[in-house]
């Protein structure tokens, strides 16, 4: 007769067996909680590791400062175009005054008789000359002021002979405007370059007219 697997017998058997196996589960169970631990301890680590590293290289957090904000560069670009231009257009101003009374100086003087052709020459260019380099002084100064006004230069520069080496275009170097002011160098030399040649423009045209004048012909 064949005995059920739930006898007596059998079920002995069978808690034995498991009796025998179930600290080998255990110490098993337990060798793998203990790693799992220290895998998750050692993943935290590694975490916050690279956490701390990455604070470092982006620095303090400065979201909540209240330093502020630089301006868009294209408004710093905007702003020396501005004041450059107006003063630009105030030196024309100023340049076109003085060539209208050269030219009518030199208007006046042609009318007058001409006894010494050469004194003639020496009494209309030496007066010409020496307003049109005064104008350009004047100009310089002009410019001098607006470094004054705005703080273009370092404080301890020459500003007429800082205003000077950019409107005469010299490029020495030995002064360079502030950061924030850099395009009024470039601007200044632009407005000294043209009207430098203005002024050569102007001589020429009364020296033209005084050797007609004087009866050598101009052409």
């Amino acid at each position: 007769m064949r005995s059920s697997p739930f006898s007596l017998p059998s079920c002995v058997i069978q808690i034995k067996a498991l009796a025998s196996i179930y600290p080998n589960i255990l110490r098993g169970s337990a060798a793998a909680i203990y790693l799992g631990s220290k895998c998750c301890v050692w993943q935290r680590c590694l975490i916050s590791r690279r956490c701390l590293i990455g604070a470092r290289e982006r620095g303090p957090d400065r979201r909540h400062s209240r330093a502020p904000r630089p301006a868009p560069r294209g408004d710093k670009y905007a702003r020396q175009f501005l004041i450059g231009g107006g003063v630009t257009l105030i030196n024309i101003t100023i340049h076109a005054l003085m060539m209208t009374t050269v030219v009518r100086v030199a208007q006046v003087a042609g009318t007058r008789k001409v006894l010494h052709p050469s004194f003639f020459l020496i009494a209309v260019m030496i007066p010409t000359v020496s307003v049109l380099m005064i104008t350009h002084a004047i100009e310089v100064f002009v410019w001098a002021l607006v470094y004054w006004i705005v703080d273009a230069a370092p404080s301890e520069a020459n500003l007429v002979y800082f205003a000077f080496v950019n409107y005469a275009t010299l490029g020495y170097g030995d002064i360079v405007p502030v950061k924030r002011w850099l395009m009024l160098g470039p601007i200044t030399a632009m407005n000294g370059a043209l009207l430098f040649g203005w002024s050569t423009a102007i001589i020429f045209e009364v020296l033209r007219r005084a050797l007609v004048r004087i009866g050598i012909s101009g052409d």
